[in-house]
C-alpha cells in the first residue's frame, strides 16, 4: 500500500505563538480538549512536552488553540488581480464580525471563530511579508539565555556577595535604628528572636541565641526582657516555676516598623 502524502501548513512564527501561549494552559482549559491532544501536548507531569508538541499539524494547533484558549483566526486567500477586499475593507470587515453584524441572519446565535476571506494582492502581501518576518533567531537567542544553566560557582558567589552588602548596611544603621526607636540592643535582639511568637526564658535564649553577641551578656539579656515587659511588648506565660515571655502586637508592631524604615528597603 502507497503512503499517504502529509500536507501542512509551516510557520515559525505561529509555532513559536503557539507554544507561548499553551504553556499558560490551565486545568479547565487543558479538560476541554481530546484526550489524545492532552496526551501529546503535556507530560505525565502536566508540564508541556515540546517534543511531541512541535509534531503536531497546522489544523490541531489552531483547534488546540480555539477550542481550549478561545483564539479568533481569519485566513486571507489571494485573489487574482484586484478581485478581493482590500486593507480597509479588511478592517471594516473585522470590525463587523467583532460587532456580530456581518450579513448573516441572526447573527447573534453564531458563534464565529474562524474566517476565510478573499484579499486583493495588497493585502495578501502585506500577510505574507509579515508571517516572513521570522522571529526565529532573535527567540532562539532569548530561550538560550533563558534557558542556559547558571554556573554553581557564580551563583554562589552572588548569593555571598549580597549576604556581605546586606550585613554591612544592617551594622551601618544599628546606632541609629536604636537611637530613634528607643530601644537598647538587647532590647532589639530579643525582640527579633521572639518576633515569631516563640515563647522563652531569658536565660535560655542568652545561652542557646546571644551568647557570643555583642552588648547582650546574660544581665543585659535580662534586663532587656523587662524593660520590654514594662513597655507592654513582651507577655508572662505560665506558671512562675516555668514561667516564659512571649512578644505581644506591641513588640511585633515595632519590628514590622523596624524592618519596613531601616532593614527591607537595602
Amino acid at each position: 500500500m502507497a503512503a499517504k502524502t502529509k500536507f501542512d501548513i509551516q510557520s515559525e512564527n505561529f509555532d513559536n505563538f503557539f507554544l507561548s501561549i499553551i504553556n499558560n494552559m490551565t486545568e479547565a482549559q487543558r479538560s476541554l480538549l481530546p484526550k489524545d491532544l492532552q496526551y501529546k501536548i503535556f507530560k505525565s507531569s502536566g508540564k508541556l512536552n515540546v517534543k511531541n508538541t512541535t509534531t503536531l499539524n497546522f489544523l490541531s494547533k489552531a483547534y488546540v488553540l480555539w477550542k481550549a484558549m478561545g483564539v479568533e483566526f481569519c485566513i486571507v486567500a489571494k485573489g487574482k488581480n484586484e478581485e478581493g477586499i482590500d486593507s480597509e475593507e479588511f478592517l471594516k470587515y473585522q470590525k463587523l464580525i467583532t460587532d456580530r453584524e456581518n450579513c448573516v441572519n441572526e447573527i447573534g446565535t453564531l458563534l464565529t471563530n474562524a474566517v476565510f476571506v478573499l484579499g486583493d494582492k495588497d493585502l495578501a502581501d502585506t500577510v505574507s511579508f509579515l508571517n516572513n518576518r521570522s522571529t526565529s533567531p532573535a527567540y532562539k537567542v532569548i530561550t538560550k539565555a533563558k534557558n542556559t544553566p547558571s554556573s554553581k560557582v557564580s551563583a554562589y558567589k552572588n548569593q555571598v556577595e549580597y549576604l556581605c552588602r546586606f550585613i554591612v548596611n544592617y551594622e551601618g544603621i544599628k546606632k541609629r535604628l536604636v537611637m530613634e526607636k528607643g530601644l537598647t540592643m538587647p532590647e532589639w535582639y530579643v525582640l527579633m528572636c521572639l518576633y515569631g511568637g516563640h515563647e522563652a526564658h531569658s536565660s535560655t535564649l542568652h545561652k542557646e541565641i546571644l551568647r557570643y553577641a555583642y552588648n547582650s551578656s546574660n544581665t543585659q539579656v535580662i534586663s532587656a526582657f523587662t524593660k520590654l515587659q514594662n513597655k507592654g511588648m513582651l507577655i508572662k506565660i505560665g506558671p512562675r516555676s516555668t514561667m516564659k515571655l512571649r512578644i505581644t502586637h506591641l513588640g511585633t508592631d515595632l519590628v514590622n516598623q523596624i524592618m519596613e524604615k531601616y532593614i527591607i528597603p537595602f
